[in-house]
């Protein structure tokens, strides 16, 4: 078992000093105030960021492998109260309930142990350890390439993964962006085939909205990613983009041999 003690020095920068995790869930009310807290002040001042329990390997542990905890200071009258808590999602559950790591980590990806991931289980983490965002009244924890965690407030329950109803059927940024204008929060996703990626837009209302494109290939021209190809000695040369992109929301840039690339701005499909 590779339990990392809160406080303890490692030789892995990102578990030492600063970064080593904090181990309690707690919550300090009347904490001391040096000057003023404005008597109007009223809200919530939150950070979420990575916080391992368990952990495969203390050498190879990387910092986006920490467990989500959320830290919060609720303003009130001119009072503060300090809450933090681990978001509660399915891997770090079963982490608790095994007693041990399950999930290896992302410098560990190619290491032959086995994972005792359990039958039915997702077979990678959510999680949300990494950003947040508030849209329609809700408060998500955030993780590169996993849904969306809604955290209950202002108690930072975790009430769990959302897919917007059955509406979110891809990979979700962990960096959405809300328009405050028109209530619509906007997500970018990435995948390896063609098209590349797509915009979506999430209504303030009900939470989707339509696909706007930014990007749709031709398959019948060559693929803009390079193959990889392997040397004599063995050694491989990984493939790499052989043109890039630029979308603002001034310009649309694009190579002269697009090689059946093409960015449509605005097209909205159903």
């Amino acid at each position: 078992m590779t339990q990392v003690a809160a406080g303890a020095p490692s030789t892995n920068y990102f578990l030492d000093g600063n970064f080593s995790p904090v181990a309690d869930e707690r919550d300090a009310e009347g904490m001391e105030v040096i000057g003023e807290i404005p008597k109007d002040l009223a809200g919530h001042f939150l950070r979420v960021g990575p916080n391992p329990v368990y952990v495969f390997s203390e050498e190879a542990y990387h910092t986006f492998d920490g467990d989500g905890m959320i830290h919060a200071i609720k303003f009130k009258r001119g009072t503060a109260h300090y809450r933090n808590r681990f978001v509660r999602n399915e891997g770090f559950l079963l982490e608790q309930e095994h007693g041990d790591w399950i999930y290896k980590g992302l410098n560990s990806m190619l290491d032959p142990t086995p994972s005792p991931v359990p039958e039915g289980a997702a077979g990678s983490k959510n999680l949300a350890n990494t950003a947040f965002t508030y849209h329609n009244k809700t408060l998500y924890a955030l993780h590169e390439a996993s849904p969306p965690t809604v955290i209950d407030l202002p108690g930072l329950e975790t009430v769990g993964p959302t897919d917007f109803g059955g509406k979110l059927q891809h990979a979700f940024s962990a960096h959405p962006k809300v328009d405050r204008r028109t209530g619509e929060m906007m997500t970018l996703w990435e995948k390896y085939d063609l098209p590349f990626g797509k915009f979506r837009y999430y209504k303030a209302e009900d939470g989707v909205a339509q696909w706007r494109h930014l990007s749709r290939a031709d398959k019948r021209k060559p693929h803009p990613f390079k193959q990889d190809t392997q040397n004599e000695d063995g050694t491989w040369v990984l493939g790499c983009p052989s043109m890039f992109y630029i979308v603002d929301d001034e310009q649309i840039r694009f190579a002269h041999d697009d090689k059946g690339m093409k960015l449509l701005r605005d097209q909205v499909s159903t």
